[in-house]
């Protein structure tokens, strides 16, 4: 076994941790408690914006590469504080298992519960959803070099009042509370879903009001669904009721909108 102490002082970043490593089991076991006093995201490529983060962290979790840890952190009393806005967080978990070879994991706090599960590799869960955008896109995303196998999960994203920390990293940004997406992503079945319901969200001048949106693929093309109450392409232009169908494959796109339209 291993006791130590990490400590980290830098002028982007001051942290200190108490570390203890277990290597008696097959897999080694590590738990630690430390204390983030300040990181500042910017300078960290975290962020465009300049953003402070300080908190307490607890880990406890066992395995020797990123796709067999099990167990636990927890980041608590957190604080994100920008130049204009700060949010305070009890705290915010994140927890790791595997049973029967199928993995799970799980990030939640007060604001968001997000998990994903199945049969993946952490590494190659960005290739997995560019897998499907190279054949929708071609000229614009990169072909992989190797296609991502036995990659079979789903997902599910739930949100609370999570507006203040879209805002606080991009504030032309709104909305995105009560929200609920959750989908699959197959790769040897060349397969995918994608299911959301967003009550409101705001990008700038465009906004969608009770938004339900549905959509499948395979490796070739996507087709998507969404429904709304409302529309809103500027502050004076609006579509009520709009029905939009999209159909996507190898750079080119179909639409079919019917909609009324108010200004």
């Amino acid at each position: 076994a291993y006791n130590g102490s990490i400590k980290i002082k830098d002028p982007n970043i001051n942290f200190i941790s108490n570390l203890e490593v277990d290597f008696k089991e097959h897999t080694p076991s590590f738990n630690a408690v430390g204390d983030l006093t300040n990181a500042n995201l910017s300078a960290l490529q975290f962020s465009n914006n300049q953003i402070q983060l300080t908190g307490l962290l607890d880990v406890n979790f066992s395995g020797s590469n990123i796709d067999n840890f099990i167990g636990s952190a927890k980041f608590y009393n957190g604080k994100l504080k920008s130049a204009t806005n700060t949010i305070n967080f009890d705290s915010v978990s994140l927890k790791s298992s595997i049973t029967k070879g199928n993995k799970q994991i799980i990030l939640s706090n007060d604001d968001i519960q997000a998990s994903i599960s199945g049969k993946f590799n952490i590494d190659q869960l960005p290739n997995s959803v560019q897998y499907f955008l190279q054949g929708y896109f071609p000229n614009y995303i990169k072909n992989l070099k190797e296609a991502p196998v036995n990659q079979q999960f789903s997902f599910q994203v739930n949100t609370a009042y999570f507006e203040p920390y879209i805002r606080i990293f991009r504030d032309e940004f709104s909305g995105f509370n009560n929200m609920f997406v959750n989908g699959t992503i197959n790769t040897d079945k060349q397969a995918l879903q994608l299911d959301a319901k967003i009550p409101y969200a705001q990008w700038n001048h465009y906004a969608i009001s009770n938004g339900v949106i549905g959509g499948t693929g395979n490796k070739d093309s996507l087709k998507l669904n969404l429904l709304a109450s409302a529309f809103n392409l500027t502050d004076s232009f609006k579509l009520i009721s709009p029905k939009l169908r999209v159909n996507t494959s190898k750079d080119q796109s179909q639409f079919n909108l019917i909609a009324e339209s108010k200004s």
